[in-house]
């Protein structure tokens, strides 16, 4: 990943990573994620169209690893022409986009 490469997500992801940080550090991690991280984040919000979308995939998959909130990122991805996924998980890999960090081994 270059350096001046943009940061995207999707204010699914978004829920779950404030929940996620709320629990495991509390209320000041989630403060300096509000105040210093997510600025230089773009956010997609996720419409009713965006999730029909992730629904649809979800439901036609029928993968019951695969999350709404993966199905919505590969969407979101997809329609903004992204290649690159900052994951581990290895289902962005498996619908054709390049892992960073690389896998593990």
């Amino acid at each position: 990943m270059e350096h001046d490469a943009a940061l995207l997500t999707q204010s699914y992801v978004l829920v779950e990573l404030v929940a996620l940080a709320h629990r495991r550090l509390g209320a000041p991690a989630v403060r300096v994620l509000n105040d210093d991280v997510l600025p230089i984040v773009t956010v997609v919000w996720v419409d009713e169209r965006l999730h029909n979308l992730g629904m649809t995939a979800l439901l036609a998959a029928g993968h019951r690893d695969v999350s709404l909130v993966d199905w919505v990122s590969f969407e979101v991805m997809r329609q903004r022409g992204v290649q690159q996924a900052l994951a581990f998980d290895p289902h962005f890999r498996e619908q054709g986009f390049t892992l960073v960090p690389g896998p593990r081994g």
